[in-house]
């Protein structure tokens, strides 16, 4: 395995610029995640790194091997996009044992690795099934083997799993995540389902409108996003505090510490962050249940914007809370 680095890559489409000036590491053996919403160039980051695509500026390396004009049969990669793109007229072992054959692998070492790959994806007793004799879930996993087998430089992964109800879902990512990890597998996973990129990252770039706008460990940035977008895309709830003496700024309740004499300061906080207390007035508007617990959306008439927040309530009950933990966002003077 290797690491894979995005050096200042640019990618337009006509008039369109998809990737602008793009910087990404995704290190040696570990999962990096990226989570942008549609339309923000992760599929065509995808691409070029596989060589799908080529930059008009800037330049791909795995490793120290600058890549950027090799084709893709030259550099290695494994990949599953939304289209699985399974040989309908080959087997299951038939589909795993192409790409290991093309790598040149004789036929004797092709097909132990096959095996071994379908059975770590539980996929024993399926070899002489063809794909439309498949559920969704087993496709996928013919996928994955198939991918994985001829043990690539790095995965990548174009939201694969759009397609699978929860459960599967959630079962394959922790697979996944399992086999990645033991085996060191260097891979890139684009999606824009944070749960998702949550469960199998090590890793985590912010993607907005062609750039990476934030990019650490999971728990970085989480915790420090850094950017208002950033902070939304993950689900955070945002207030502006006003400075009302010295370095102290507030809404309603809700006192913050800070450098004086910004124009205004923006904190982010998670909506399971929060308890009912002194802070801002709040009136609920609308309640789900989910496995987590309530989940309340609820207006403030401090506020020009609903709130999303984890506490038990009923619509129209009105009180307090303020945020237990939250991050502060770039000052603006």
């Amino acid at each position: 395995m290797v690491e894979v680095r995005v050096v200042g890559v640019t990618k337009r489409f006509g008039s369109v610029t998809a990737l602008s000036g793009v910087n990404l590491t995704v290190p040696d053996g570990m999962i990096t995640a990226v989570l942008g919403p549609s339309g923000c160039g992760k599929t065509t980051l995808l691409r070029v790194i596989a060589g799908l695509e080529k930059p008009d500026e800037g330049a791909i390396y795995f490793g120290d091997n600058d890549v950027t004009d090799l084709p893709t049969k030259e550099r290695n990669v494994g990949m599953v996009f939304q289209d699985l793109a399974l040989f309908p007229h080959l087997t299951v072992l038939e589909n795993v044992i192409f790409g290991l054959e093309a790598r040149g692998l004789l036929k004797g070492e092709a097909l132990r690795i096959a095996r071994e790959y379908l059975e770590i994806f539980k996929l024993e007793g399926l070899e002489e099934r063809y794909p439309h004799q498949l559920s969704g879930g087993q496709q996928q996993r013919v996928a994955l083997a198939r991918a994985l087998a001829p043990e690539p430089e790095i995965l990548l992964l174009d939201e694969p799993f759009g397609a699978l109800d929860v459960k599967l879902r959630e079962e394959l990512l922790w697979e996944l995540r399992k086999l990645l990890s033991e085996k060191k597998f260097t891979a890139l996973h684009v999606t824009h389902d944070q749960s998702e990129a949550m469960a199998v990252a090590d890793r985590l770039a912010i993607m907005c409108e062609g750039r990476i706008v934030r990019e650490g460990s999971v728990e970085e940035v989480i915790s420090n996003p850094r950017g208002e977008f950033a902070a939304r895309f993950l689900g955070a709830n945002i207030l502006t505090l006003i400075e009302t003496s010295r370095g102290v700024y507030k809404l309603g309740g809700i006192e913050v510490r800070s450098k004086p004499g910004l124009k205004e300061l923006k904190i982010g906080f998670y909506p399971e962050d929060v308890e009912i207390g002194q802070g801002i007035e709040v009136e609920v508007l609308t309640v789900s249940k989910h496995r987590s617990g309530y989940r309340i959306k609820v207006i403030s008439p401090e506020l020009d914007e609903e709130l999303e927040v984890w506490l038990k309530s009923i619509p129209g009950e009105k009180f307090e809370i303020r945020p237990m933990r939250w991050f502060v966002l770039p000052e603006m003077r």
